[in-house]
């Protein structure tokens, strides 16, 4: 099962840690990727949270955040060549 939530600039899809690989099965996995190029056009990103662990889907990049706070920032960067620079700041407050 999944459930979505949004953060002001990223929609975060939890997945249930019971069915972990959910999030990859299509048509879900279509649909998230097709989200996040259009996310990343606007500046804004899509995350999957199984548990604490989390990726970031961008246009053309999964990348693997491990186990993370849920309550984190995600800072993302696009590097010259398409690669995707990502930092996992503490929460704030």
């Amino acid at each position: 099962m999944l459930y979505f939530t949004a953060d002001g600039a990223r929609l975060i899809a939890r997945c249930d840690p019971g069915s972990p690989l959910a999030w990859r099965r299509e048509p879900i996995y279509g649909q998230l990727k097709r989200w996040a190029v259009t996310a990343w056009a606007q500046k804004r990103s899509v995350m999957v949270m199984v548990g604490e662990r989390a990726w970031l889907l961008t246009a053309n990049h999964e990348v693997d955040l491990g186990a993370i706070d849920p309550e984190a920032r995600i800072a993302v960067a696009e590097q010259p060549g398409g690669r995707v620079e990502v930092r996992v700041l503490p929460r704030e407050g």
